[in-house]
């Protein structure tokens, strides 16, 4: 699990903790949009980052350019970078385009922007967004539709033996008998074994093709907005 339910946003500062122990200088850095939601969080984290004594540096997000010179220009450079945090900010793109992950480096996303970039809620685990409910109760069947496009396995869609590729393709076949012996010499398998098999491999293609439509559809809902990020 790539996200953190409201019910353990504990685990996200903890883990900001858990870096800074590590390094005696600054160890987050933290990307803030300058609207007044951003503010406000930015407010209230260095806040408890000072009461705990914990080395940090500020950066303010006009753009995602803003985010691709710093990782240039510091995250890649300096190994005492243990916590990047981005308020109102990041979750609407691949953060790993952004940014270079390394090991010891770890990215929390707080951002009030929807929809999600899925790979940012489900694919690494150095990488976590908060989520105010919205992940956890209504993306169920999503997550299951981007796992099995990302993870599961492709279904042929054409099968590599078809004998519509014959020399003589536009002659008609003698009898179904002709076919059924032809796949099987072909396939090496019983006839039936074989439309079993297709069969397994249309229903794969169709649930996969359901599943891109639900993610496509996620994406194309449009820009709304989520729990306030502070």
């Amino acid at each position: 699990m790539v996200y953190i339910s409201s019910t353990h946003y504990e685990d996200a500062y903890r883990r900001i903790l858990d870096g800074a122990t590590h390094t005696t200088g600054t160890s987050v850095l933290i990307f803030a949009s300058i609207d007044v939601d951003g503010i406000c969080a930015l407010r209230l984290l260095t806040t408890l980052l000072k009461r705990d004594s914990v080395g940090h540096k500020i950066i303010p997000v006009n753009n995602y350019a803003d985010i691709t010179l710093m990782n240039t220009t510091l995250i890649e450079s300096n190994l005492q970078i243990r916590s990047l945090v981005f308020l109102n900010c990041g979750a609407q793109v691949d953060i790993q385009d952004l940014v270079s992950l390394r090991d010891g480096l770890s990215v929390l996303i707080v951002d009030s922007h929807r929809p999600f970039n899925l790979y940012n809620v489900y694919w690494n685990e150095q990488v976590q967004c908060l989520d105010d409910g919205d992940v956890e109760k209504n993306m169920g069947e999503l997550r299951q539709a981007f796992e099995d496009i990302e993870f599961g396995n492709n279904a042929s869609d054409d099968d590599d033996d078809s004998d519509s590729d014959d020399e003589d393709s536009g002659r008609k076949r003698n009898s179904d008998d002709d076919v059924t012996s032809k796949k099987k010499r072909k396939t090496g398998m019983d006839p039936e074994d074989f439309i079993r098999l297709q069969e397994q491999r249309a229903k794969k293609r169709e649930l996969r093709q359901y599943h891109q439509t639900l993610v496509q559809a996620y994406y194309a809902q449009g820009s709304y907005y989520g729990q306030s990020c502070a």
